[in-house]
């Protein structure tokens, strides 16, 4: 994942009862600095990850970002909302979560089942409402085009 002069790149978590994800947030957040930690159950598709961490980074060298880190301003992007709470609602893991969603600098990134690469996006009625996106037809769209509209309003 390159969308800037830094390399990105995704991993996922299938979580299981007995996982605690709080330490792995913990665990994960002390390896990199610039990690974005998340529940992936509202994405929309892969350009909605792509063009958030392309946002977050252009935020981060123009010293504009909303969020206090790395790793928040990048749920903000994939939400496209201007409030921390809102994005943390939407994509902050919790006991509901089933597969965790990181984002990082590091090549190769061990720690437990952690799997490399995207899992599969498929959002359902749910989520598009959750999300509040009315085009049923091109979601992935919508989503991107409020996050641009939204960097725009904060710029």
């Amino acid at each position: 994942m390159n969308n800037t002069d830094r390399e990105f790149y995704a991993y996922h978590l299938l979580l299981t009862e007995d996982m605690d994800y709080n330490q792995i947030k913990t665990d994960l957040i002390k390896i990199d600095d610039d990690i974005a930690i998340f529940d992936p159950r509202n994405i929309i598709c892969e350009n909605q990850i792509y063009s958030a961490i392309h946002r977050a980074e252009k935020a981060k060298i123009s010293n504009t970002m909303i969020a206090k880190t790395w790793g928040i301003e990048v749920l903000l992007q994939l939400s496209a909302q201007h409030q921390v709470k809102r994005a943390l609602k939407l994509f902050q893991v919790n006991l509901e979560t089933a597969c965790i969603m990181v984002i990082c600098t590091i090549p190769d990134l061990k720690y437990g089942n952690l799997v490399y690469g995207l899992p599969k996006f498929e959002p359902d009625e749910l989520s598009l409402q959750t999300m509040d996106l009315v085009n049923k037809t091109n979601p992935c769209k919508e989503i991107i085009s409020r996050g641009v509209r939204m960097v725009l309003d904060h710029e």
